[in-house]
């Protein structure tokens, strides 16, 4: 590694600064994790997978940025001999990152499939998701084969690769995601409102990542025997699973409003509990609970029923809910009838 009071800013400082942001995020992440499952216990297996497989991949990350910076600055500090070298912690945080990108872009397809019940994009996104893989699989194992600074030249292909194919990832996913709000064709006011905050929603949290993995790629490219385009990587695995748990959280399930009120429905074949509603007319009703998470579960937009007689058994004609507790938007309109239930 070469000498210097810049040269150690830009490998052994940048190595700090991704600590510190590591622990930062974790914190965040942590909060993220305990408020999925204290809030959604009986969530769908395949979200627990994902959320439990993407903390123990950022665990591992995380750990390895603190291993990193103790091997450099206490257990061989002053060993100019050893700041020549990568440790193997270095090849862990990639391992690590690549695997959390890789489950929440799993995750993502999910979503995408959902959305558009269509199978020809998915081969697509599953190639650009084993890029990032094997690019990842690539870089750490020529860092365990040539651990020197000296021989990051020979890395710059591999990180391209695992980075290229993440940032490709994220990007088709996000345009699919865009390209399906915005053929989703409605003449209702509220309807066009959510579709445009989750259309905002999808490309915040696919741009986010995106940028992030083009300019580290560019910054390894320029810089490869500095740790410039280290401090950012490190920091990658995170932002997935933050984005990831956002989405998780901020959604509530039809009826979670009504608390224990036990009370059931039933739309397109899909029970579920929520709140008792009897409409004796054409009606849009669009039960909006969160207005930035993306869908996860079959989402039906500007499906047309003339209701003629009651959704659900009660007493009256009422707006409201069980035990009094107004519904959270029902509009009288003709000719559509909007479910939306988040995820």
């Amino acid at each position: 590694m070469p000498g210097g009071t810049g040269d150690l800013n830009l490998t052994i400082g940048c190595l700090l600064f991704a600590t510190w942001a590591n622990l930062i995020l974790f914190t965040i992440e942590a909060i993220q994790v305990y408020r999925y499952f204290d809030k959604y216990p009986r969530d769908m297996l395949f979200n627990k997978l994902s959320v439990v497989i993407c903390v123990f991949a950022d665990l591992l990350t995380v750990f390895s940025c603190l291993a990193t910076s103790y091997l450099y600055m206490v257990t061989n500090w002053g060993s100019l001999e050893y700041l020549a070298t990568q440790p193997y912690s270095i090849p862990m945080y990639i391992i690590g990152t690549a695997i959390g990108a890789a489950v929440v872009q799993v995750w993502l397809t999910r979503l995408v499939f959902n959305l558009t019940k269509q199978w020809f994009w998915l081969p697509i996104i599953a190639l650009f998701i084993l890029t990032g893989l094997v690019g990842g699989g690539a870089t750490a194992s020529q860092i365990f084969l040539d651990s020197s600074y000296t021989g990051r030249q020979a890395l710059v292909r591999y990180v391209t690769i695992w980075l290229s194919g993440c940032s490709a990832a994220d990007a088709f996913i996000t345009a699919v995601i865009v390209w399906k709000f915005r053929t989703i064709k409605t003449s209702f006011a509220s309807t066009q409102q959510l579709l445009h905050r989750l259309l905002i929603s999808s490309v915040r949290n696919g741009s986010i990542t995106t940028i992030m993995t083009v300019v580290t790629v560019i910054i390894f490219s320029i810089q490869p025997e500095t740790n410039s385009a280290t401090m950012i990587e490190m920091t990658i695995g995170r932002i997935y699973t933050i984005s990831m748990l956002s989405n998780l959280n901020n959604r509530t399930l039809l009826g979670e409003a009504q608390g224990s009120s036990g009370a059931k429905k039933t739309h397109h074949g899909a029970d579920t509990t929520a709140t008792v509603l009897r409409i004796h007319q054409e009606v849009e009703t669009h039960y909006q609970y969160d207005n930035d998470a993306i869908p996860m579960n079959d989402t039906q937009y500007g499906g047309k029923k003339s209701i003629s007689k009651d959704v659900e058994s009660g007493d009256g004609n009422s707006e409201v809910g069980v035990g009094g507790m107004p519904l959270p938007m029902v509009v009288s309109v003709k000719q559509e009838t909007h479910y939306d239930n988040g995820f």
